[in-house]
């Protein structure tokens, strides 16, 4: 009976493995704009530039640790994240806040979205829409 029990007994003090599915990750700057813009499904979008651009995108990413209060623009630190196997309906980075460098009080320089803009200078990338000047 004993020699029954001993694997048992092996197996049961092994440590158990946790599996972190998170893809690489790397820490990106970001300009965040004063104003917001309302997207599909009331989401809330941000206009950033990211690590010095100086083209705004605008993005429905959700930053944890982060809450944009309006008539502010942010100088931020983030983490990137990849999912590597996100929801159909989800994101593929995780983006959280490492820091804030800066908060102004200011009006942002970004663009006045309209129907005509949106056709004309918008481009759409897989992480965000992109806007080109034209």
């Amino acid at each position: 009976m004993t020699l029954f029990l001993l694997p048992f007994v092996f197996f049961s003090c092994e440590q158990e493995n946790t599996f972190d599915d998170s893809g690489p990750s790397w820490e990106e700057r970001w300009i965040v704009g004063s104003e917001t813009v309302d997207g599909y499904d009331g989401m809330t979008c941000l206009w950033i530039k990211r690590d010095g651009n100086p083209v705004w995108e605008m993005t429905d990413a959700n930053v944890e640790g982060f809450k944009h209060e309006e008539g502010y623009e942010y100088t931020v630190d983030v983490r990137a994240t990849v999912i590597p196997n996100p929801p159909l309906d989800g994101s593929e980075w995780r983006y959280s806040l490492i820091r804030i460098i800066s908060k102004e009080k200011k009006k942002s320089d970004v663009p006045l979205v309209t129907a005509i803009t949106a056709r004309k200078s918008w481009k759409l990338s897989a992480r965000s829409l992109k806007y080109q000047p034209t």
